[in-house]
């Protein structure tokens, strides 16, 4: 009797590898008069979010440094001028320093510095030529800020895009109020509680601010990072001017729990393309909970609105629905996890549009040292039978079939494993209606 699968949904295969936690080799050590060498590897970062708004730099980090100032000059040979800073933690979190403050058609040449927690400065890099792209800016939505006091981060989007991320501190003992708030107002200076004078002060209440760490205060260098405050948000004294020149009055804030997992991905991923579009899509994987991240992606590339109906079929049942409009022309991001009912669930996702499009699905997790991403193409339609060449469970690899079944009765899955050198093993499953 042919084995086979029967009203399943795209199946996915994702193979963990579980690389070791390890140091960075390519960091610089300080020489043996303490004076902290010349950072290298500077270098121009080249991003979509940035064309036409920002020169995006990065350089490799040198071990002991309390952070990192940027200088520029207009000429090889001339003066230069610093234009900002970066803490060596949110170099090693987010390696990308940002300057807004450049004109379009103007060229600038770099160098940077490291300094030591008490802001000695070594010697500067070499310096490297950057100008502002010449191209259209690049679309971007409208700024927002989330401080995740378990991360004990701020993440700064444009729209959906993520573009920055900082160290803070937050209040001790829960100090700082969650909720959503906007940016009040700017104080270059401002005198807060006990007369502690506090640099690039953003009132976010009547009695809060994100500002930089107190001048006077020492312990910066160890405290960040940790809850240190009365219940303002500090940041780095190095990099504190950039979110207050960046987030006008009225950006959105959202002061949370909630975790971001750092938001960093290392690793890359690749996705086949799809050889032409559909009106329905079928993935059968998807997880918002712990540091899981799950997002829809539609591209409409005709010449008409499409108009996108989304079921999210939960674990163990119940079903979710969602109306979503797609521009023509463009593309549309649905993160899951923002999506009502759907926090700290797994699901599989059915897409019916009245118009042709493309859809994606992308996860972004962090599970135990790995931070990593995977972006995989839809099923534009349901099959009775599904093939996967690679699996493995030896060593570190953890092997995982998933399946949905979007059909209103359960069926019944038989899956034949075919084992290098020979051999088969049997399984069947039931998996129940409208589940995964």
């Amino acid at each position: 009797m042919t084995k086979r699968i029967f009203s399943v949904l795209a199946l996915s295969l994702i193979l963990m590898l579980l690389f070791p936690a390890g140091s960075n080799a390519s960091e610089l050590v300080a020489g043996e008069d303490g004076v902290l060498p010349p950072p290298e590897g500077l270098s121009v970062v080249r991003r979509a979010e940035d064309t036409g708004r920002r020169i995006a730099l990065t350089w490799k980090g040198v071990e002991g440094a309390f952070g990192y100032r940027v200088y520029r000059s207009e000429s090889a040979d001339g003066p230069m001028e610093q234009v900002g800073g970066k803490g060596a933690d949110s170099m090693a979190d987010f390696p990308v320093f940002l300057d807004d403050t450049v004109e379009p058609g103007k060229g600038y040449f770099y160098a940077v510095a490291a300094v030591d927690a008490a802001l000695n400065e070594g010697p500067l890099s070499g310096r490297v030529y950057a100008e502002l792209e010449g191209t259209a800016k690049t679309a971007a939505g409208p700024k927002s800020m989330t401080c995740s006091l378990s991360d004990q981060r701020i993440y700064f989007f444009e729209g959906n895009q993520l573009v920055n991320i900082m160290r803070c501190s937050s209040g001790r003992n829960n100090a700082t109020p969650t909720g959503r708030f906007s940016i009040l107002g700017h104080a270059r200076i401002n005198v807060g509680l006990g007369g502690a004078v506090c640099d690039y002060w953003m009132s976010f209440t009547s009695s809060h601010g994100i500002h930089a760490w107190p001048r006077g205060l020492k312990g910066y260098e160890t405290g960040l990072g940790a809850p240190a405050s009365h219940g303002c948000i500090r940041l780095h004294p190095l990099e504190a001017y950039w979110p207050y020149n960046w987030a006008p009055n009225g950006t959105p804030l959202l002061v949370t729990y909630s975790s971001y997992a750092r938001r960093v991905i290392s690793g890359c991923h690749d996705a086949v393309g799809a050889p032409e579009l559909s009106t329905q899509w079928y993935f059968a994987e998807g997880y918002t909970g712990e540091a899981y991240d799950t997002y829809l992606l539609f591209s409409n590339p005709s010449e008409q609105a499409a108009n996108a109906q989304v079921r999210f079929l939960k674990d163990g049942g119940g079903v979710v629905e969602g109306y979503y409009g797609i521009a023509p022309h463009s593309r549309f991001t649905l993160k899951v996890d923002d999506v009502p009912l759907m926090d700290a669930c797994a699901f599989a996702t059915q897409i019916f549009s009245d118009a042709p499009i493309m859809a994606e699905r992308a996860m972004y997790f962090a599970a135990g040292s790995r931070n990593d991403g995977t972006v995989s193409e839809g099923a534009t339609r349901l099959s009775t039978d599904w093939y996967f060449a690679e699996g493995c469970t030896a060593m570190q690899f953890d092997t995982f079939i998933l399946m949905a079944n979007p059909c209103e009765v359960g069926v019944t899955a038989w899956i034949s494993f075919f084992l290098e050198g020979g051999g088969t093993v049997e399984y069947a499953c039931w998996i129940a209606p409208l589940a995964r």
